[in-house]
């Protein structure tokens, strides 16, 4: 039961990239872009219906996709792809940067249901994590 769970979990997450991936390299940019909107709508409605709620991370990185993705199809330029991978993951670490040196663990918010770490740990890994992005 633990596998299945984990591996529903693994193509909740890697699904939609895949899916892109595969789209772009056999029909072109616009079908791999609009398999991965498709594929990131089904997997945060499957997550609503399996859990009866959506992770924010998950909410926050498919709004980005869906804004993103949606000016790509529409200009045809995957330049708006580049961007939203910049923009996500600059916000991302200026957020956990920020969040050290409020002292209030940015990632924690995100992961603590998934990892018992001490409030000092994840100002740790926060910053740790925050410098990386």
């Amino acid at each position: 039961m633990a596998l299945r769970r984990f591996l529903v979990s693994l193509g909740i997450e890697l699904g939609p990239v895949l899916l892109f991936f595969i789209g772009s390299v056999f029909f072109g940019f616009v079908v791999g872009v609009g398999m991965l909107m498709i594929a990131t709508g089904i997997s945060v409605g499957y997550s609503l219906f399996r859990d009866k709620r959506i992770p924010l991370f998950s909410l926050i990185t498919s709004l980005f996709v869906l804004a993103f993705d949606t000016a790509a199809l529409i200009t045809h330029n995957p330049f708006w792809i580049v961007l939203e991978y910049q923009l996500y993951y600059g916000c991302f670490g200026v957020l956990l940067i920020g969040s050290y040196f409020l002292h209030k663990p940015g990632l924690k918010l995100f992961f603590a249901t998934f990892f018992n770490i001490t409030d000092r740990g994840w100002c740790i890994l926060s910053f740790r994590w925050g410098y990386f992005f």
